[in-house]
């Protein structure tokens, strides 16, 4: 199954990046790494890179040394090039896993709602802001995601409102996936991804393809501990279940950590994040890009 174009705009928008940037590289078949000197200077990346339909702006989760705490940064693109990374002005501590809807009128993310609480305790949800003319709105708490149960983690929104994220319930050792599914205009009770795939131990970082034709994800790799998780694919059946994963091909997954997959709108290339410190955060994790087909997950 090959996964075919969403759009056919912006196509030429990387190429003038190239153009902008000396140092950045097309990749061709090794993926390389995309704009460090400008996303993930001083900045720890800790989620996926997720570009406004329109290529306006982008937008990613990440921590400081100073604190512990990650929030969400933004920047805008101007005159083919990104300007300074800042924190987004509806962002707080604790935000994390920032998701464009289809319209890009809206962007979902993860939060802590008691950041003056033990973490086990605090409040946690996904909620959404909505951009008009004025700004940014104030975040909108999605009541249904909100508990003392679970975490939240990177979220991913399909075109039917639909939103997959990451979560571990802390009676639970490992995380996994959910969904909370949008149906007559009201958000369902988050409930795990059925299929095959959610028997997978460690399974976060979700990226679900607008029509949800595919899901991509971190998990375990073959060999080695855990945590050095490799990025994978599934595919859903008639019943909308998900398959076994498939594990990338393309030079993607190595003996360190690959995470936080993501498709732009085209269906042209996939992002990532690479690290290469001895925990997932550090200051040697950096967003990679490269070319994605059918190739890349080619059994």
């Amino acid at each position: 199954m090959s996964v075919p174009l969403f759009s056919q705009k912006n196509q030429e928008f990387f190429q003038r990046l190239t153009d902008k940037y000396p140092d950045l590289k097309m990749p061709v078949t090794e993926p390389v790494k995309f704009l460090p000197e400008i996303l993930t200077a001083e900045k720890h990346p800790h989620g996926q890179l997720a570009f406004s339909p329109d290529y306006s702006l982008v937008m990613w989760s990440a921590m400081i040394e100073e604190g512990p705490e990650q929030t969400i940064y933004f920047s805008l693109i101007e005159n083919n090039g990104f300007t300074r990374p800042q924190v987004a002005p509806f962002a707080k501590p604790g935000d994390g896993g920032p998701s464009f809807s289809a319209d890009g009128k809206r962007i979902y993310f993860s939060t802590d709602l008691s950041a003056d609480k033990p973490a086990a305790k605090r409040p946690r949800a996904i909620c959404f802001v909505e951009m008009s003319d004025s700004g940014w709105s104030e975040p909108v708490i999605i009541d249904v995601t909100s508990d003392t149960i679970m975490t939240k983690g990177q979220v991913t929104v399909a075109k039917n409102g639909n939103i997959y994220f990451s979560g571990r319930i802390y009676a639970e050792q490992t995380p996994s996936i959910y969904v909370s599914r949008l149906v007559n205009g009201l958000y369902l009770k988050p409930e795990k991804i059925k299929g095959s795939l959610s028997s997978i131990p460690l399974l976060v970082d979700p990226f679900v393809d607008p029509e949800e034709r595919f899901i991509l994800f971190s998990f375990p790799p073959v060999d080695g501990p855990p945590m050095l998780t490799n990025i994978g694919i599934s595919f859903p059946d008639e019943k909308g279940q998900w398959g076994s994963p498939v594990r990338l091909n393309c030079n993607i997954n190595t003996e360190v950590f690959e995470r936080f997959p993501i498709v732009t709108d085209d269906g042209k290339y996939l992002f990532f994040i690479r690290s290469f410190d001895r925990q997932f955060v550090g200051e040697h994790a950096y967003f990679f890009w490269v070319p994605f087909d059918n190739n890349c997950y080619r059994l």
